[in-house]
Formats: C-alpha cells, sequence, structure tokens
C-alpha cells in the first residue's frame, strides 16, 4: 500500500533522519537509523575546538554501545539503554514516544514538509519538534540547534545494520561510573569547609 497522504505510516518503525547539528562548541552532522527496538547513530562533528570527532552508537534493544574517536582517540563504551536516554540526548531521540507524557506541547512548526509538535523539555528552554509521536526531527537547548535535514521513512534497513562490532572490548560505563562515583564522594570528604556547619 505505498498511497501517499502526504503523512508518512511509521507503523514499521522503521526510519533514517539526518541531522545539522550547530551550537556554540559543536557543529557537525548526525544520522539517527531506527528499527523497531534498534537504533544506531551516526555522528560527525568538530567539536570544542577539535576537528574530526566521529561517534557511531548501535542499541540492540536492551544496551548502548558506543565507539567515540576524537582526533584519533578512540573510546569504546557500552551502557544499559535506560542510563543511556538519561544521559544522552539522543537516545531519547530514538525512543522519543514513551517520554512525550512527560513534556508539555508549546506549538507547532513544519520541517522538511511535515507538521511536528513542539514539546518544552525543561525550564531551560530545551524544545524537541516530533512528528508522529515518532520522530524528532528537531532539538533546541540555550546551546545548540539540531535540526533535520533528511527524513527517509523507507531506507530499507536490516539486522546487518545494527551490528554490534566484535573486535572492540567495550569498557561497561556503569562500572566506571560506579568507580568515579565513589572517587567523588572521595573527594567531596576531602572538600567539606569546616566553618560551615
Amino acid at each position: 500500500d505505498n498511497t501517499s497522504s502526504g503523512d508518512i505510516d511509521m507503523s514499521s518503525g522503521e526510519f533514517k533522519i539526518t541531522y545539522q547539528m550547530d551550537g556554540k562548541d559543536m557543529k557537525g552532522t548526525m544520522t539517527l537509523y531506527k528499527m523497531g527496538k534498534k537504533f544506531k547513530t551516526d555522528m560527525k562533528a568538530d567539536a570544542g575546538g577539535m576537528e574530526g570527532m566521529n561517534s557511531t552508537a548501535i542499541s540492540d534493544g536492551e544496551y548502548v554501545y558506543s565507539v567515540v574517536d576524537v582526533a584519533g582517540t578512540k573510546k569504546d563504551l557500552k551502557m544499559k539503554i535506560d542510563d543511556y536516554s538519561d544521559k544522552e540526548d539522543f537516545g531519547s531521540m530514538a525512543d522519543v514516544e514513551k517520554e512525550l507524557s512527560k513534556y508539555k506541547v508549546i506549538g507547532t512548526e513544519t520541517i522538511l514538509g511535515k507538521e511536528c509538535e513542539i514539546y518544552e523539555t525543561d525550564e531551560k528552554g530545551n524544545t524537541i519538534s516530533v512528528y508522529n509521536k515518532k520522530a524528532v526531527l528537531k532539538m533546541k537547548s540555550p546551546e545548540m540547534t539540531v535540526v533535520a535535514t533528511d527524513f527517509d521513512t523507507s531506507p530499507g534497513l536490516s539486522d546487518s545494520d545494527f551490528k554490534i562490532p566484535d573486535n572492540i572490548e567495550f569498557v561497561d560505563m556503569e562500572e566506571m561510573l560506579k568507580g568515579m562515583k565513589d572517587l567523588k564522594n572521595l573527594e567531596n570528604l576531602k572538600n567539606i569547609d569546616p566553618s560551615k556547619k
């Protein structure tokens, strides 16, 4: 059934969106691939005065595996999908539907010919523009705007597009963060000002 009503049938849950990122400290492009519960993001950016930051994150529905390459220095991380969504704006972009009930609709706008609802995600002026409650076509914060430049709802993705590289040893973020938290708690203990009771 390929009849087009202008509205896109997104029931397959499969799409590919390319974004332009523009911010004070970061400029670049990002592509989000989504198929069912799986997603993948490819990002190429210049960040914080450093050129050539490449990162790929792939999720199998349970974990997110990230390979980040900044000027030739690679970091390979693995974290539970819920932790990733909390820490990464892009994580919730891939599965925005379950987040929307927390946000307030403040208007509508048209992006790439698609009518989007604009949601305010916090008090700091962060908004997301969502098409059909499934696809984030714009994210705006005081520091950065990420806007879709291409939206493909039949990209012909397959499981092989979401294959986790098996030649990489991923560091489990949970373990790493636990270690860092313990370290921070130690630091905080050292920095308690005795004059403040």
